[in-house]
């Protein structure tokens, strides 16, 4: 009988593992895609609460490339820890003067999903899909405030607006808010 080499043993249970972790985060990608896909595409509220396990609304970013479904306000997904959030005072897009306030972390872990938002500017564009429409805002102003909190929202009520708030990662003690006005409102 032949000697097995210890070392051989350990690279192949380490690539096994490796090759594990990619193919367990793969799948959360392709479901997570898939989940996006079928928000936009069926975004009527019969149908949703059929399936369970469906976003409320989709956000996309092109500017930081960022695509996430977002849970309703009373799913316990619904929290900033694992996903993007809508936060329980916020109004939906379809609501007149409505201010959809959303919220995400920005860092180095992979539920950092605002972590980019830094780079957006005056005239970039956010979109939130809700209910068969695409609601397109462009970013007309953003600001740093205190991290206390609490945070005092600049909204015009004549507007429908986006307000997304992440923690700054240049000085700690900050927090970003980035403010959309509705440019435009279409059936999809």
């Amino acid at each position: 009988m032949k000697k097995v080499n210890k070392g051989y043993i350990f690279i192949i249970i380490g690539v096994t593992l490796v090759s594990y972790q990619y193919l367990a985060k793969s799948q959360q990608y392709i479901v997570e895609q898939n989940k996006i896909k079928y928000t936009i595409q069926n975004g009527t509220d019969y149908l949703k609460k059929e399936i369970k396990d469906s976003y409320d609304m989709v956000l996309e970013i092109p500017i930081i490339n960022l695509k996430k479904g977002i849970y309703q306000k009373d799913d316990e997904r619904n929290n900033i820890n694992q996903n993007v959030t809508i936060h329980q005072n916020s109004d939906y897009p379809d609501q007149e003067g409505s201010n959809v306030i959303l919220m995400a972390h920005s860092g180095n872990g992979e539920k950092a999903y605002f972590n980019d938002l830094d780079q957006l500017n005056k005239d970039s564009l956010i979109k939130v899909y809700y209910h068969g429409k695409l609601y397109t805002y462009i970013i007309n102003d953003y600001y740093q405030v205190e991290k206390t909190g609490t945070i005092e929202l600049k909204h015009n009520q004549q507007k429908k607006t986006v307000t997304l708030i992440t923690c700054s990662q240049k000085d700690k003690t900050k927090q970003l808010i980035y403010i959309g006005n509705l440019l435009d409102e279409i059936n999809y």
